[in-house]
């Protein structure tokens, strides 16, 4: 069973994941990202979730 935390450390790199990805993204928001990821939970989170999100777009690739 995962603890709130977890879920909302997801749920925050996932949003991060999205946010760094968007058209409009401001310095401000690369910031901010900087000062999220510089702890270690948030780091191993993001990361986990990137190489999902890395995955998901080569298996996209093979498929079109």
């Amino acid at each position: 069973m995962q603890l709130a935390t977890d879920l909302d450390e997801r749920d925050e790199a996932i949003q991060w994941i999205a946010r760094l990805r968007a058209h409009d993204v401001t310095a401000e928001d690369r910031a901010r990202f900087i000062e999220w990821i510089a702890e270690a939970d948030h780091r191993r989170e993001f990361d986990a979730l990137l190489r999902i999100w890395e995955r998901l777009a080569a298996i996209a690739q093979i498929e079109s």
